[in-house]
């Protein structure tokens, strides 16, 4: 089960798509880590992440100023969307573009953020932590 695991994540590591691609689909991935290779495509407006059960979460999306709408299901495992927080981005700039947001079937989903931006802000209060976009 191991072998197999490691097989997948070598497997997706070693792929080089055009930068220029604008449509992303991944069903049915077994590895444990989502490669890489999405902070190289900013080219995409669709990114679709489906059946991937044994992902915790997938690398941080935001960055892609393009990306029109965003696909996540039947996610046995997933936890965060991002495990690494947006720092001291403003919300305004988190995704720009997006025109729809589809999550389904992620039932052990905490939070969007592994760590609130509550968490990351030294000079918040609560009110204005509130305010901002939290899931």
């Amino acid at each position: 089960m191991d072998s197999d695991i490691d097989l997948y994540d070598k497997m997706l590591q070693c792929l080089q798509p055009n930068s220029s691609v604008q449509e992303l689909r991944v069903e049915g991935y077994g590895g444990m880590r989502f490669p890489s290779l999405l902070s190289n495509l900013s080219n995409l407006v669709r990114i679709n992440v489906v059946s991937c059960r044994r992902l915790e979460h997938i690398p941080p999306l935001d960055g892609i100023p393009s990306l029109e709408e965003l696909s996540i299901g039947h996610m046995d495992n997933l936890e965060y969307i991002d495990s690494e927080g947006v720092g001291g981005k403003e919300v305004s700039k988190f995704f720009p573009s997006l025109k729809k947001l589809e999550i389904q079937y992620c039932r052990r989903l905490k939070g969007w953020w592994k760590k609130s931006r509550g968490e990351m802000k030294d000079d918040s209060d609560e009110s204005t932590v509130e305010e901002e976009l939290i899931m």
